[in-house]
């Protein structure tokens, strides 16, 4: 083999390490790359802790409890590029290149340092990464010392754990901007607080309940965990979970359509939108190793978000040996199919859009038939050349009648098409889009006449000569009374006992 010429072209300590702190972190995405790793460590709490007792000198601090490191193996562990990215890793391994550590806190600080014990060490281990001291000496200088509050932090941590790890970021010149006020940095700290918190509830929900789970605390607060698939309330579909086999490997895909709203609670509401619009959480959710990468994307080109489809959200889960073919950047925040599996993802993802816009263009009816009975609504969809029109049905049960006994049939009729005719449906869609959260229910402000319309109907049905049985299907299969389950479930008994 022919002897090959070459020179040694090392990179610049100080121009490569300040280049490693633009890989486009957002703050929270930084701090859960950093648990990742007390995740993987096998830790059953971990503390992330904002501290601003000294404004000019705020700092963060994420620890865990850990196995721990050695000396070698937290040296290593702050070395850049740690692992090779195609390394077999263990199962329960959340990182890939070796750089989520340093890129993640660098993004934020200009000095890092992690303090380590294993169970079998006497004393804990100190490295601390200054890029101050990089940037002066233009050189890859790791120290084995930290900060005062620092080792004030590893002596407390240690003295009720045997065995952890801390992670310190100091400095916070990416977080704080240098000229922002003292007293605006509290409630900016309060701010990141809360982002963090409902970040930590997103990616680790997976790990916060069941027999290994782990504690998230935030500033000495619980993180709650989050079910975004709604897997526990009865009228959420869980369809039948598809293997995809890829490169020898299984991808498990299973999709949901969440309930209509109206058929939430306020809380069940707040719950599930985990402080943000419905809409924006359709999609694809993307897990590997059960920690949540990407939330609420649709991922495949001609697939957009729209609110008819805000009740799908389809799981992924994905083994950790994937990374490369999947897109899966230092971050943990981008992800992209292989073109091999993206039509059968697309199949997916378009039946369950398409029973989601069912269910919501219905607002949560079952439209199938349970009785003999069809379920009777009071606005019938209607395709009009390329529009669609919404017209009043004037087989309801009450407009029937109302038609029928009226002395001017034909004033109602046009007063009937003047409402078709002015629905500002553009308004509405507007409305619904802003703030669809808190869907407006009918009659729920004026109770008292939705009694009198049932009332009126009851009679109605019973002049008819229909019996107690055959009232309750008519007038729970009936919109507006199909909304109030509460009503319906005493009406058999108040017929029952009246004798009717």
């Amino acid at each position: 083999m022919e002897k090959i010429k070459y020179e040694v072209a090392a990179p610049k300590a100080s121009a490569l390490i300040y280049s490693l702190r633009s890989f486009g972190y957002s703050l929270t995405a930084a701090i859960a790359d950093i648990i990742d790793n007390s995740v993987a460590a096998g830790a059953n709490r971990i503390e992330t802790q904002f501290n601003i007792d000294n404004p000019e000198n705020p700092w963060i601090s994420i620890t865990d409890n850990g196995k721990g490191m050695n000396e070698e193996e937290l040296q290593n562990a702050m070395r850049l590029g740690s692992t090779h990215p195609k390394d077999e890793r263990a199962e329960t391994d959340l990182g890939r290149f070796g750089l989520g550590l340093k890129t993640a806190a660098f993004s934020l600080c200009k000095r890092l340092t992690v303090i380590s014990k294993s169970e079998n060490d006497a004393d804990y281990h100190v490295r601390t990464w200054d890029l101050d001291l990089v940037d002066k000496t233009n050189d890859w200088i790791l120290t084995l010392e930290g900060s005062e509050t620092a080792e004030g932090m590893a002596e407390a941590f240690f003295a009720e754990n045997d065995h952890g790890t801390v992670v310190l970021m100091e400095k916070l010149d990416r977080l704080i901007p240098s000229d922002m006020d003292v007293k605006k940095i509290n409630d900016y700290f309060l701010k990141c607080i809360e982002s963090v918190e409902e970040k930590t509830t997103l990616y680790f929900s997976e790990f916060m309940d069941g027999k290994n789970k782990i504690d998230f605390y935030i500033n000495g607060s619980l993180v709650k965990s989050w079910d975004p698939f709604y897997t526990s309330h009865k009228l959420t579909i869980i369809n039948p979970e598809e293997r995809l086999h890829f490169k020898g490997e299984t991808i498990r895909v299973q999709s949901y359509i969440l309930p209509h709203s109206s058929k939430l609670s306020d809380e069940e509401l707040e719950e599930g939108g985990l402080n943000n619009n419905w809409t924006d959480l359709q999609g694809f959710y993307v897990y590997r190793n059960n920690r949540l990468l990407v939330a609420g994307e649709w991922l495949l080109e001609g697939l957009v978000k729209r609110d008819i489809y805000k009740l799908a959200r389809i799981r992924i889960d994905l083994p950790n040996n994937l990374d490369e073919e999947w897109g899966i950047d230092v971050r943990k925040s981008i992800v992209t199919p292989p073109v091999q599996l993206q039509e059968q993802l697309r199949r997916i993802a378009n039946a369950a859009r398409k029973k989601s816009g069912e269910i919501y263009k219905h607002r949560g009816k079952v439209l199938k038939r349970a009785s003999k009975y069809d379920q009777t609504l009071v606005w019938n969809e209607t395709k009009y050349n390329d529009s669609y029109q919404f017209k009043v049905n004037r087989n309801h049960p009450l407009i029937a009648d109302a038609l029928k006994n009226s002395e001017d049939r034909k004033q109602i009729s046009s007063i009937i098409k003047l409402i078709e005719e002015t629905i500002p449906v553009a308004a509405i869609v507007s409305h619904s889009s802003e703030d669809n959260n808190r869907p407006y229910r009918p009659y729920s402000q004026d109770k008292q006449l939705v009694d009198e319309l049932m009332n009126s109907f009851i009679e109605a049905l019973q002049k008819i000569g229909k019996g107690p049985d055959e009232i309750v299907q008519i007038v729970s299969t009936t919109e507006p009374f199909s909304d109030y389950s509460e009503k319906i479930a005493l009406l058999k008994e108040i017929l029952e006992v009246n004798d009717l």
